[in-house]
């Protein structure tokens, strides 16, 4: 049996992490289930411009016209896969209506989907203005490594992540080369 998926919504951007790594908060309807996305600092801002409602000129403009040119639209965004700490989204694609006739073979692409680094991606959805999924489950990893990985980012910024420093100094055998 598969796992239910969950619509989720842009609701900030967090900044303020020891790693320096800005996250982007995706909330249910009813803001009960998060989804934490680790993104590039440049996607961020470019993703805090679009949630601001800024002028909409985006380095997406011309990705999106492209898109557009060729019959087709962003139409959603689902968290995919883990590994290591990266996220994976797969991007769907769907047909849009055209005002004019393109000589694009539309007909021959028909449903695309790309498989994505969720940290490269997500502020072209916002964009795109692409509707995010995710399972529970998926959710509940995501918010557990982002709890490790707050963790290891202030340890190093106290100079002993997870205890290591320390474990080494009261260690009963020290090998050879530490004095």
């Amino acid at each position: 049996m598969s796992e239910e998926w969950v619509e989720l919504f842009p609701s900030g951007i967090a900044v303020e992490n020891s790693l320096g790594r800005p996250v982007l908060i995706l909330k249910d309807q009813a803001g009960v289930d998060v989804l934490p996305v680790w993104m590039n600092p440049i996607d961020a801002g470019i993703a805090l411009a679009d949630m601001t409602k800024g002028t909409g000129l985006t380095p997406h403009v011309v990705s999106n016209r492209i898109l557009e040119a060729i019959g087709l639209c962003a139409d959603s965004c689902s968290f995919v896969d883990l590994v290591g700490h990266h996220q994976y989204v797969q991007i769907s694609f769907k047909p849009v209506e055209q005002k004019t006739i393109s000589t694009a073979p539309v007909a021959l692409l028909g449903p695309m989907q790309l498989r994505l680094r969720a940290d490269e991606a997500m502020s072209f959805c916002m964009t795109s203005k692409a509707r995010f999924f995710s399972t529970k489950s998926y959710m509940t990893r995501c918010r557990a490594l982002d709890a490790e990985l707050t963790q290891l980012g202030n340890g190093l910024v106290e100079g002993s992540p997870f205890g290591a420093i320390s474990a080494l100094e009261k260690g009963t055998k020290k090998p050879q080369y530490m004095m």
